[in-house]
């Protein structure tokens, strides 16, 4: 195989897969013309994701590109016929998806729920432990309660 060939690593993967006799029977031309052609099925994508995820004792990958449609309708027939959405293994997958995407989102909204009711309260009443007296407390603008100085306008931040 010549340098060039050595350079593209799905060219490579392609020729060994081929058997040696009808590789041999390729002349440098048609080989360079494979080899553009695959240069040319996948090229770069605006949006590329490239995953490898650990199951169980296993590792799965995870290819999400997108970008500007350039297939023709028949060559997107003839995909979507070859690799149907509706398979089993994808819709548990979907549903995955979903699921996780519903949980993120729920427990998002009940946090933020929360954070936004403990911050609508206008009192978070505080001792404090440094106004030992009555007159003390009171004067610097408390309340005196039970033999405490309370503090009415203690920010929940604090």
């Amino acid at each position: 195989m010549s340098k060039v060939l050595q350079k593209n690593p799905a060219f490579v993967r392609l020729c060994h897969q081929l058997p040696p006799e009808t590789l041999a029977t390729f002349n440098a031309e048609q080989l360079a013309a494979l080899e553009e052609a695959i240069v040319q099925t996948w090229r770069n994508h605006p949006f590329d994701v490239r995953l490898t995820l650990p199951l169980f004792r296993k590792k799965i990958y995870v290819v999400i590109v997108a970008g500007l449609e350039r297939r023709s309708s028949t060559r997107i027939r003839q995909e979507r016929n070859a690799h149907p959405i509706w398979k089993p293994v994808n819709l548990a997958v979907i549903a995955l998806i979903a699921t996780s995407a519903v949980g993120l989102i729920s427990g998002v909204l009940t946090i933020s729920a929360l954070n936004q009711r403990f911050s609508d309260q206008a009192d978070f009443p505080t001792s404090v432990p440094f106004k030992t007296s009555r007159q003390e407390c009171e004067e610097s603008g408390r309340t005196w309660s039970d033999g405490k100085c309370i503090d009415y306008e203690h920010d929940a931040s604090f």
